[in-house]
């Protein structure tokens, strides 16, 4: 326990606290408990996991660079999946894997590069099936505009095209958060501004994404 907690001193004590909004612990099918844990200190990002409901904790490290936001999430085998951010002058967004039969992780894939703005909000999370969800905000120049857009991207064998599942030209989305229910329906949660009565002002928005596509944000 003595490792992990110290890991949570370095965070914590460091006063450069990400916000997060995906998951960042979970439990294994064969009752492991996996959390995320940003060594700032060290400059890494590692998962600790616990065999024993959390009494003691042993620690690997995923990545070796000053890591933003990140989330994880378990497939019905007990592969575990992680989406982060690394910060810089130029920020990525990245995916690993973690094979549960042999404990190797996957080598890093880069699902966006951003040149000179921040990649945040990331939620990654898997469907009965055990197809990969991934949403982050960020800009998205790709698609003709520089504004803060909410985006979508989906594993099936292989990475699937970029969607943008939140933009109002002209205003912001920077935190997100997603899930998938039992048929497949994407839903999504995101801070936004461009709703409403005070368009200036972040709102709390909406969307789904049904066989067809995006049905179209809702302010709640």
């Amino acid at each position: 326990m003595a490792l992990f907690e110290s890991r949570i001193r370095a965070d914590t004590d460091s006063g450069q606290m990400v916000g997060q909004t995906g998951r960042t612990i979970c439990r294994s099918p064969a009752g492991r408990i996996w959390t995320l844990v940003l060594d700032w200190t060290n400059s890494q990002l590692l998962v600790a996991y616990s065999n024993d409901s959390g009494q003691t904790w042993a620690t690997e490290v995923i990545e070796s660079a000053v890591v933003g936001q990140h989330s994880l999430c378990i497939d019905s085998k007990g592969n575990l999946h992680v989406a982060y951010g690394i910060l810089g002058g130029v920020d990525t967004l990245n995916y690993r894997k973690r094979d549960v039969s042999t404990g190797a992780w996957s080598a890093a894939t880069v699902i966006q590069t951003a040149v000179g703005f921040d990649i945040s909000g990331i939620s990654i999370f898997c469907d009965k099936d055990d197809r990969i969800h991934l949403v982050w905000c960020t800009q998205e120049p790709v698609f003709g505009t520089l504004d803060y857009a909410a985006l979508y991207k989906k594993w099936d064998g292989s990475w699937g095209a970029t969607e943008i599942a939140n933009l109002v030209t002209g205003y912001d989305a920077l935190e997100c958060s997603g899930a998938v229910d039992a048929d497949g329906v994407v839903h999504i949660a995101v801070m936004s501004t461009g709703y409403g009565l005070y368009p200036n002002r972040y709102s709390l928005v909406y969307n789904r994404r049904l066989a067809g596509g995006w049905r179209g944000a809702n302010q709640i």
